[in-house]
């Protein structure tokens, strides 16, 4: 008798702490369908700032988020190193001119969209930023809180960074993950870009995008990349370059 009860006692506490363990299973959280992180929370001094937004479809159903225009259902907020605070205001679309960057992800997939947070703000000062984002019209909030350190400028740690985004627009899946990449390396303003910039210029779809970075710097080798430039057997890049030399009153020293 005494061992029957020991057994009966034994099975008691498994079928209790199976129970235990499926009541734990069962309340843990789903995985979040979107997840909100900056690419890099420490970056060098002129390094482009990028955001990516990562989503993840449950296996049963797809998922969807439409930005909007110009970002617009992304808000955002950053409080720069001296304590002021931003916010973004989107551009308002004009007519006949709205276009989306709508995502769809499959049933049990992810995706990762991105942006150039540059466009947006300046991060020229070196020391702690505090950015907050939201995305609007998503079927849950999501948010989150992020950090991000400008340190001062490393010539090394700039080149890897151009470098790295070179690789990506000449060898990212997307059209769309080329086009954050050579929008990124577009912003780097310091003469350490240029021989990058020209080299992305050979991506025609960039062109313009580069040939404006290098007008920027307004440096000789950067008006050396942009007089190359204007010796191009494309006759559309021929024509940018040549005007951004006429805009910096350099035309004639081809």
């Amino acid at each position: 008798m005494l061992q029957a009860k020991r057994q009966l006692s034994q099975i008691v506490a498994v079928v209790s702490l199976f129970l235990g363990v499926g009541a734990i299973a069962q309340s843990s959280p789903p995985p979040d369908e979107a997840n909100i992180a900056l690419e890099k929370s420490i970056v060098t001094e002129h390094e482009p700032v990028i955001l990516d937004i990562r989503f993840q479809s449950p296996p049963s159903t797809s998922l969807d988020f439409d930005p909007g225009y110009d970002w617009r259902n992304v808000w955002v907020k950053v409080v720069d190193p001296s304590g002021h605070a931003w916010e973004r205001s989107p551009e308002v679309p004009q007519e006949g001119m709205k276009f989306s960057n709508a995502v769809h992800v499959d049933a049990g997939t992810e995706r990762t969209i991105s942006v150039v947070a540059d466009e947006w703000f300046s991060f020229g000062e070196q020391g702690l930023y505090q950015i907050d984002v939201v995305l609007r019209g998503f079927p849950s909030r999501v948010s989150a809180k992020l950090s991000l350190r400008v340190e001062p400028r490393d010539n090394d740690a700039l080149k890897a960074a151009c470098s790295g985004l070179l690789a990506r627009v000449n060898g990212s899946e997307s059209f769309a993950a080329s086009l954050v990449a050579a929008k990124a390396l577009s912003i780097v303003k310091d003469p350490v870009a240029i021989p990058y910039l020209a080299e992305a210029m050979k991506r025609r779809e960039f062109v313009s995008l580069m040939i404006g970075a290098l007008a920027q710097l307004k440096t000789n080798d950067a008006v050396d990349a942009l007089i190359e430039a204007s010796k191009s057997s494309d006759p559309e890049t021929r024509g940018m370059a040549l005007s951004a030399l006429a805009s910096l009153h350099r035309v004639n020293e081809r």
